[in-house]
């Protein structure tokens, strides 16, 4: 126990040891999680890489023989933020799923600590930025900050990229952490698992069906119904897509 058996051992004697308890637990039919995908981490370098170009790419006028590699990742780009949300859901699914005891108060915990020291920093810096150059009165910034501390930017209008665009995605990913830890118990009951997951996949194509065809052109602009298509009900499907993946790996159901 010299390094509290964490998820991913830093000695040899804790690997031996976890991966003993490892088979014990197997062959008593409960799952544990020993090793890291470094494969995953790397992909979610890729999906940096494919938003990074995305942003870039649109800020730059093109023309000639760099016209057909910028449409590229233009049409590609915007589908790393996707691959966070799949990334996202496989992670957290196989967090919740592979422990023998999952704890409410040791998941809030661990997402509050991951997320929140950087983003904090993050926040307050862009908040400086922004009260520096103009872009945002003292008055408006109190209750931009307690918005974005929350998670709760997203839902309210013309806040979500108030000091920087970019946190729009926490506004998504911290919603989905709070279903998964209301549901999280549910899930980990192989009974409710697949009708949670069809349900969720089923709710998503419908929300943003609903956006898109429902709602007149007139009545909203294309970027709005863009917003309000990729919250949270409208990113289950990615989410938990990537729940589904955790689930049949560790159930020795494919790769």
């Amino acid at each position: 126990s010299c390094c509290g058996l964490e998820v991913v051992p830093r000695c040899d004697t804790c690997l031996h040891v976890v991966e003993s308890l490892s088979a014990t637990a197997m062959s008593n039919g409960t799952i544990v999680h020993v090793q890291r995908i470094q494969a995953l981490d790397a992909l979610r370098g890729i999906a940096v890489l494919m938003v990074f170009a995305y942003h870039i790419v649109s800020k730059i006028q093109t023309s000639g023989v760099l016209s057909v590699p910028a449409k590229l990742v233009l049409a590609t780009g915007m589908f790393g933020v996707d691959l966070f949300y799949v990334l996202s859901g496989f992670f957290i699914t196989k967090a919740i799923l592979s422990p023998a005891s999952w704890s409410r108060t040791s998941y809030l915990r661990s997402r509050i600590t991951r997320i929140y020291p950087a983003y904090v920093f993050c926040l307050l810096v862009s908040a400086g930025i922004a009260v520096f150059t103009g872009q945002i009165s003292l008055p408006d910034l109190a209750p931009a900050l307690l918005l974005h501390l929350t998670m709760l930017h997203n839902f309210v209008p013309g806040m979500s990229g108030k000091f920087n665009a970019v946190f729009w995605t926490l506004g998504v990913e911290f919603p989905y952490y709070v279903l998964m830890l209301a549901i999280g118990f549910r899930l980990r009951d192989r009974r409710y698992f697949w009708k949670i997951s069809g349900i969720a996949l089923v709710v998503a194509v419908l929300f943003r069906y609903c956006v898109y065809a429902l709602i007149p052109s007139g009545a909203a602009s294309e970027s709005t119904k863009f917003f309000v298509s990729t919250q949270v009900i409208g990113s289950l499907d990615a989410f938990f897509v990537g729940g589904i993946v955790a689930y049949l790996s560790l159930h020795k159901m494919g790769v």
